[in-house]
């Protein structure tokens, strides 16, 4: 051995430098380190190494001056790694140890750490050495870990949480969120904090709502958040409520919402909660409260875009219900309006032709005389007459009979049947033929029925889902119920058919990309146009 180390002193020698320079650059203190005589291996006596807590910590640093950290040397703390983060350049790794409500952020390097065994025990209770550094880059004091982890123990005091939320059931029995009747929303959170920007920024839905003020971090969130959902749920104008909060530390953020008394609020709350906490990643095991509110979304602004459509989907349906209740007024009217005009210009026809039949006869009251005329066959004695709902027999007097051209008739009745039918091409061309065009009454219902059959035809159109409809901004309807939309003129129900149609194509449209930006669009003008405020009260 002896010969061994005479040979190989200088390299040994050497060694021991290198090992007493990290030292030093390290501001550890000899004492708590062992030395082979023989060998050069250097230990760490971990037991001499001073225990400090997490409180210690903050009371005598976090409170004082940056310098007062290179007065500490080496100590061990025991608490929970949360929130691991290795560096992009995968040189090292920063974490949260957090114990007795407390955190406080660690670094560790990969050249003399192993990074990888703190990262497999996240959310697990440990024991590390190392002692206190600034940075300019960090705005408080952090842990720089000199050695590995020392102590590991599966249990964490948010595992007994979990435990305990499962015997309790916390995890099921969740409350449904009534979309359909969601009129206003209490929010839970802070003003002027990025994660309540971002949402009320983005908040697209015609929907109200109320900010309960909260602390967001530290022992007062519990008992501020608990007060807030009791104030609530006293509130029966509000429907549902939600709790945010951006993106942050998740140990301070777990150590501020994970609280079986917040948890038992929640869950005994009438109204259903929602909650939209932290990163795309606090969620499940590493914040519990996600897992025990009624509906949980990662983030502030993917909670808002999905409130945005689950409210714009009410809307719709309501649009569609209004929609489908216009075509059947305007179906009604419509047909009525246009069988009244064919009647109306029936009845003035057949005064017209009986005027004209009965112009020789002076002495007739032509008001009193039945008309169409009526053909029987020569054996036929008898007619069968209704008047008032009542039915006569008629005998066929033997009285000589009228001078009536019989071209007259055929000329009328073809003008009838043409009327008979429905058929306004026919009914022109017979008016035509018989040259009629040139009375001023019968062109007046001939232009009346063509404008209502104008717009039957315009109706078809709009329903047909390829045609372009122009949108008319200067349409403006104010009625207080339903039963006032069989007042309007079909012409202005056209319009607002017309006007729905169009929304509900361009809504169809946004769907397919899923635009939240348009569907803001879309409905900010709808509710312009088409009173929008009372179709979806």
């Amino acid at each position: 051995m002896n010969e061994f180390l005479f040979e190989n002193q200088e390299k040994i020698t050497f060694k021991l430098l290198q090992i007493v320079l990290v030292i030093k650059s390290l501001k550890l203190n000899f004492y708590y380190f062992t030395m082979d005589r023989y060998l050069g291996i250097v230990s760490l006596k971990t037991d001499s190494i001073p225990t400090l807590t997490l409180t210690d910590l903050h009371n005598r640093y976090l409170k004082h001056n940056k310098i007062l950290t290179t007065d500490l040397g080496l100590f061990k703390i025991t608490g929970e790694i949360k929130d691991c983060k290795i560096f992009t350049s995968g040189t090292g790794i920063k974490f949260d140890i957090v114990n007795e409500g407390k955190s406080f952020k660690c670094l560790a390097w990969k050249n003399n750490i192993n990074i990888e065994e703190i990262v497999e025990n996240q959310d697990k209770i440990v024991s590390i050495i190392g002692n206190l550094k600034s940075d300019e880059r960090y705005r408080n004091p952090y842990i720089n870990l000199t050695d590995n982890i020392i102590f590991k123990s599966e249990d964490s005091s948010l595992k007994k949480l979990k435990d305990e939320c499962y015997n309790l059931g916390y995890f099921t029995n969740k409350k449904q969120i009534n979309w359909e009747n969601l009129n206003k929303l209490a929010i839970i959170s802070k003003d002027n904090t990025q994660g309540f920007s971002d949402f009320i920024k983005q908040l697209k839905a015609p929907i109200e709502y109320e900010l309960f003020e909260i602390s967001l971090e530290g022992e007062k969130t519990e008992i501020d958040l608990i007060n807030a959902i009791k104030t609530i749920n006293m509130d029966p104008t509000i429907d549902c409520i939600i709790i945010i909060r951006g993106g942050g530390s998740t140990a301070d953020i777990s150590n501020s919402f994970d609280s079986l008394k917040i948890f038992d609020e929640i869950k005994n709350s009438k109204k259903p909660i929602i909650t939209a906490i932290g990163h795309e990643n606090d969620r499940d095991d590493k914040l519990l409260i996600t897992n025990i509110s009624d509906m949980n979304y990662s983030t502030p602004s993917s909670a808002v875009l999905a409130i945005n459509k689950e409210i714009f989907k009410k809307i719709k349906l309501k649009i569609n219900s209004y929609f489908f209740k216009l075509q059947e007024i305007f179906q009604s009217k419509i047909e009525q309006k246009k069988e009244n005009e064919y009647l109306n210009f029936i009845s003035y026809l057949e005064k017209y032709f009986i005027e004209s039949l009965c112009k020789n006869m002076p002495n007739i009251d032509i008001n009193k005389i039945c008309y169409p005329i009526v053909d029987i066959d020569n054996n036929k004695e008898f007619l069968i007459l209704n008047k008032n709902n009542l039915y006569y027999l008629i005998p066929i007097p033997k009285t000589e009979p009228i001078s009536i051209s019989n071209t007259s008739v055929e000329i009328q009745k073809q003008i009838l049947n043409a009327v008979n039918y429905r058929d306004i091409k026919l009914i022109k061309s017979c008016l035509k033929k018989f040259k009629l065009t040139d009375n001023e009454q019968i062109n007046n219902y001939i232009k009346s029925i063509e404008k209502t059959e104008k717009d039957i035809v315009k109706y078809d159109k709009i329903l047909e889902k390829n045609c372009k409809l122009k949108i008319n901004k200067s349409f403006h309807f104010k009625f207080k119920n339903d039963e006032e939309l069989n007042i309007l003129r079909e012409s202005d129900l056209l319009l607002l058919i017309e006007n729905l149609q169009y929304y509900i194509l361009k809504i169809e449209e946004v769907e397919e990309y899923d635009d939240s930006t348009d569907y803001l669009k879309i409905f900010s003008e709808l509710k312009d146009i088409l009173l929008f405020s009372r179709i979806i009260v």
